[in-house]
């Protein structure tokens, strides 16, 4: 079971157990390397110094950049060293990425939704996103089928790779029946759902859990379910590839229907 589960906050930290030696040999590198480098957007690529740090295997930058994926300012500065190191650095850059509603404040407007995706949309960098949060910081503010309009869902499908994927107060009930329409593009990469305060029956909930069968972790946390709402006739089909049942304690378990 991944760590993931432990947490409500999509997070991956970094490891305190970085080589030290690692981190002496890149120091050194860095600075042998740094006042020779030009600009990354330089339109020579001979311009570009072949300097010590250029010379580290692909796979040692990789793994060098791997412990620095919640650093953004430590990913900007290696994404600068030379292309080589910037072409590495893009994807940890932009592999996590969270929008909040609109109720912040003014200060944080640059994160409010559709904002985030907007943007990278139009520098077609969606594809790099594998983790998403979706904040609703008051109850009652809801991701309903509105925050999915026309432009706003072309967006949202631009998100090819997504692993990850964590939203607050989803109304399942209005989503009805368009869930595979909005959420479908997401069913073969999505491994972790966090949902949070989510609206709708219980077998709404399953359904929705059931788009995605690659589905490893899930953190449910005090979805509505009240019961004028379970008394209601709900035909929703329930997908065979899965199913999933909700107790008292909101633990969801997964078992193979053979």
């Amino acid at each position: 079971m991944s760590k993931l589960t432990s947490t409500y906050l999509l997070r991956i930290s970094p490891s305190s157990g970085f080589p030290k030696i690692a981190v002496a040999l890149f120091g050194r590198l860095w600075r042998q390397t740094k006042t020779k480098t030009k600009s990354v957007f330089s339109s020579d690529a001979t311009e570009v110094p072949f300097g010590p740090i250029n010379k580290l295997p692909q796979e040692l930058v990789e793994e060098i950049l791997s412990y620095f994926v919640d650093d953004t300012r430590t990913l900007q500065a290696c994404s600068l060293t030379c292309r080589f190191w910037y072409i590495a650095a893009i994807r940890h850059l932009h592999y996590s990425l969270t929008t909040d509603d609109d109720s912040m404040t003014s200060m944080e407007k640059k994160h409010w939704w559709p904002g985030p995706l907007e943007k990278m949309y139009e520098l077609d960098l969606l594809p790099l996103v594998k983790r998403l949060r979706i904040r609703m910081w008051r109850r009652k503010t809801w991701f309903a089928p509105d925050r999915l309009d026309e432009h706003n869902l072309r967006y949202f499908s631009a998100l090819e790779n997504l692993q990850e994927l964590g939203i607050d107060n989803l109304v399942l009930c209005d989503f009805m029946p368009d869930l595979q329409r909005c959420f479908g593009h997401l069913s073969p990469t999505l491994r972790f759902l966090a949902l949070k305060r989510p609206f709708g029956s219980s077998q709404q909930i399953v359904y929705f859990i059931g788009l995605f069968p690659n589905l490893q972790d899930l953190k449910l946390h005090n979805p509505f379910l009240t019961d004028e709402e379970e008394t209601i006739v709900d035909t929703t089909p329930v997908p065979l590839s899965q199913c999933w049942t909700i107790n008292d304690s909101n633990v969801v378990n997964k078992s193979c229907i053979k």
